[in-house]
């Protein structure tokens, strides 16, 4: 990461009150911003962790008139961050493999998960213990390729869920279940989903997912490429759940 003096951008991005935005951001790209916005506690963490703040102070800056040095965070009772104070925006990040991910709201509660397939991790142990009986039926009915697919599609669903929640993970990640039915995402805990929207994608090895607190919520991806500059995002709607 460099490091070089932070100066204000004049905010370029606006969000709905029934929006999500959802960024993509290769780590080259965010290792090419100026790290000097970090606080003295995010140079501490590790490097993901610290490029994922660096690049998240970035953006954020696209959607209010605020430096990227300026924002302030706080940390919830399980972890999940917050702004201190602010415009309202609502955001969370995830990271894996080849890319880091926030997603960003207007005031409403979001989480967003992604994980890189990894096709050596004994998933199977994962799987008995904070999945539903109906999943793990569905898993055993699957081999190779298709198997790993639909367990961390599975998951990022959940700790998507989780952290719209601001819940404790791992342990509310058996509270709602899933099942992929074509296009539709199917929740096995309907009173779980009430008044949200969830949204699945695979997107190159990855596999990433959204919840929002919001029904209807409308979901718009994006491809950081510079403090200015943003691009379209090739990947692969799998379902969604009271999303428009």
């Amino acid at each position: 990461m460099t490091a070089s003096s932070a100066s204000r951008s004049s905010a370029s991005d606006r969000l709905g009150p029934n929006q999500a935005h959802l960024w993509l951001c290769s780590p080259e790209r965010a290792e090419a911003l100026d790290s000097a916005v970090l606080s003295v506690d995010e140079r501490k963490r590790r490097r993901e962790t610290a490029l994922g703040r660096v690049w998240l102070r970035h953006l954020l800056s696209r959607y209010a008139d605020v430096a990227p040095a300026d924002w302030h965070f706080e940390t919830g009772v399980h972890g999940k961050p917050a702004l201190v104070s602010g415009p309202g925006l609502q955001f969370n990040l995830s990271h894996s493999g080849r890319w880091l991910v926030v997603a960003l709201t207007a005031e409403v509660p979001v989480g967003v998960d992604v994980q890189q397939l990894d096709r050596e991790r004994r998933v199977e142990r994962l799987a008995r213990r904070y999945f539903s009986d109906p999943e793990v039926e569905t898993l055993a009915e699957l081999e190779g390729e298709a198997y790993y697919w639909h367990f961390y599609r599975l998951w990022t669903l959940k700790e998507a869920w989780t952290k719209a929640h601001g819940g404790a993970l791992p342990t509310a990640l058996g509270e709602v279940g899933y099942r992929l039915d074509g296009p539709q995402l199917v929740c096995l805990a309907p009173g779980a989903m009430q008044g949200s929207s969830q949204w699945l994608a695979d997107l190159k090895d990855h596999s990433l997912a959204l919840c929002g607190l919001r029904k209807g919520l409308q979901i718009e991806v994006r491809e950081w490429l510079g403090p200015t500059e943003s691009g379209p995002v090739e990947l692969s709607p799998i379902a969604s759940t009271g999303v428009a």
